[in-house]
């Protein structure tokens, strides 16, 4: 057996040897528990959302930082929006429009046409479920007099598809934002979508 091995091999020993210390010392024996077992408690436990990992990339022109985190959170919300309308919610379903809300007429009108790229449509009556995995959003800004005046939205989703079209899937997407009267909305996209 060589050194790596042996050395490998006594460090999981030990931990497993600690592991099982910890758990045998623990004094929980003798407690006596007031309310529901255990297994009806776990049962109860919401399933585990995946929040969206948010941050900057390229940032041309100046943008106070107070404008950035309000920038971030108004983008969020559309991109977030999308996503969830989109890709994730409730399943088996035939309807997506909801999906493009914060898209302007010409995007929305396009991404209609693109249903099967822009949303599940294309699956959506066939799988029973969708649970995220993934969900990053890069922001590219630019800024003219300390205003934010378009913004890129890279995103990236993963996410399981539960059902008899069960499968791990990948939307990588950019987004192009600029804000009018109705605040954020998608004027354009570059989208995949696939199976991983």
């Amino acid at each position: 057996m060589s050194q790596r091995v042996r050395r490998a091999a006594s460090t999981i020993a030990a931990a497993v040897v600690l592991t099982l210390l910890a758990s045998a010392c623990s004094g929980d024996d003798e407690q006596t528990r007031d309310g529901p077992e255990p297994a009806a408690v776990a049962s109860e436990v919401p399933e585990e959302v995946v929040v969206t990992d948010l941050g900057f990339g390229a940032v041309e022109g100046r943008l106070p930082r107070a404008r950035r985190d309000a920038l971030a959170s108004e983008v969020q919300a559309v991109v977030d929006e999308w996503v969830d309308a989109a890709y994730l919610g409730d399943y088996p379903r035939t309807d997506f429009s909801a999906a493009w809300a914060h898209f302007t007429p010409g995007a929305r009108r396009q991404a209609e046409r693109d249903a099967a790229l822009m949303s599940n449509s294309d699956i959506g009556a066939k799988i029973d479920g969708v649970e995220a995995e993934t969900r990053r959003v890069r922001l590219d800004v630019l800024a003219v007099r300390q205003r934010p005046m378009g913004v890129t939205a890279h995103v990236v989703l993963r996410f399981a598809t539960a059902g008899s079209m069960a499968q791990e899937m990948r939307v990588a997407a950019r987004l192009y934002l600029t804000e009018g009267d109705q605040g954020w909305q998608v004027f354009g996209y570059d989208v995949t979508k696939g199976t991983v």
